[in-house]
């Protein structure tokens, strides 16, 4: 299967950023590895602007946010962007500030007015009794609901200790509680893909501890109180192994779009978690290519799957970015 892919031609040249969906539909989408504005020695940087996509009658809009208030946290690659507060608020943690420096901190990006463009970046002090964790990036966290409470779940990762990290943490959005949950991944993983379906976490492929590429799922749920289970989800054929996917989730379905093998790969991946099956699909665009690593996607409302950023470098052939926004219309999928 061939899918059609649809480029904006928007200035957006940045791989490594976090994004997600506000409860208007937008998107924000904060810092990154792209085209710096400051000029200076290299035309790349790390990246410390937060920009807004909407998409409206008139088209799609791309703008720089620059009415946001408050200290945040700087330039910043590899993090990650999680909406919390029904969609009213964007939760930062990790990332990596320079190769030599994590962040160790935790911000949230709230809007002073509800569908305004003003902001303010704040930073979260921690419950007296939370875990201690170790600052990381190329993690996964997402927001779910656990009896009634908001809850963001961080999983795996790298720190400087090692480079795929097994821990899961568990933070609270209302009292700022960080608890380390009692299961953990059974090998170290990092660059894999999360979504929340099903009331709990499906974990996709990433990278393990000898830098190569993972196949398993595992479905991370809480059962009783302060109980979770980490099972794993068997497909035949395997999913092939990849990392540095990014996930999207429509009813029974999870879409992985792109990410790095050791071999050619199908560019979509459509899982049925019902079925427990899955197939491949291939992306064309007659003009451009384009590099899906170090992206992110979200469905939005009509299950137009949006391509945000995408990229990477190369001693030979030096840095790429993706010329702009894609989008596929994924109706044709299902």
């Amino acid at each position: 299967m061939v899918c059609d892919l649809s480029l904006i031609h928007l200035l957006y040249n940045r791989y490594g950023h976090g994004s997600c969906v506000l409860s208007d539909g937008s998107i924000v989408i904060i810092g990154g590895y792209g085209e710096s504005s400051f000029g200076g020695i290299t035309p790349h940087s790390r990246l410390n602007d937060v920009l807004k996509l909407q998409l409206d009658t008139e088209g799609w809009k791309l703008c720089s946010l620059d009415n946001v208030h408050g200290s945040g946290p700087g330039v910043l690659m590899h993090h990650t962007a999680t909406a919390i507060a029904n969609g009213t608020a964007v939760f930062v943690i990790g990332g990596r500030t320079s190769p030599a420096c994590p962040n160790k901190k935790m911000f949230v990006l709230r809007e002073n007015e509800p569908f305004s463009d003003a902001f303010e970046w704040s930073e979260i002090v921690l419950h007296p009794e939370s875990a201690v964790m170790e600052p990381c990036w190329r993690h996964t966290a997402n927001c779910i609901h656990v009896d009634n409470e908001e809850v963001v779940l961080i999983v795996g990762g790298s720190c400087v200790r090692t480079c795929a990290l097994v821990d899961i943490y568990k933070l609270n959005t209302a009292s700022w509680r960080l608890e380390k949950l009692c299961v953990s991944l059974p090998e170290g993983r990092c660059f894999h893909s999360c979504v929340s379906c099903w009331e709990g976490l499906m974990i996709c492929g990433g990278m393990d501890s000898s830098m190569q590429p993972i196949s398993s799922c595992l479905y991370l749920r809480h059962s009783l109180p302060d109980v979770w289970n980490l099972s794993p989800v068997h497909f035949s054929p395997p999913i092939p192994p990849k990392y540095s996917m990014s996930a999207a989730v429509t009813g029974d379905h999870v879409i992985l779009s792109g990410g790095v093998g050791l071999e050619p790969s199908p560019d979509l991946i459509v899982i049925n978690l019902a079925l427990r099956i899955w197939f491949g699909a291939m992306i064309f665009h007659e003009k451009e290519d384009i590099l899906l690593e170090k992206h992110t996607c979200h469905l939005l409302a009509g299950q137009k799957l949006v391509l945000l950023g995408g990229g990477g470098n190369c001693f030979s052939f030096g840095t790429h970015f993706n010329c702009g926004i894609c989008t596929i219309d994924t109706n044709s999928l299902f």
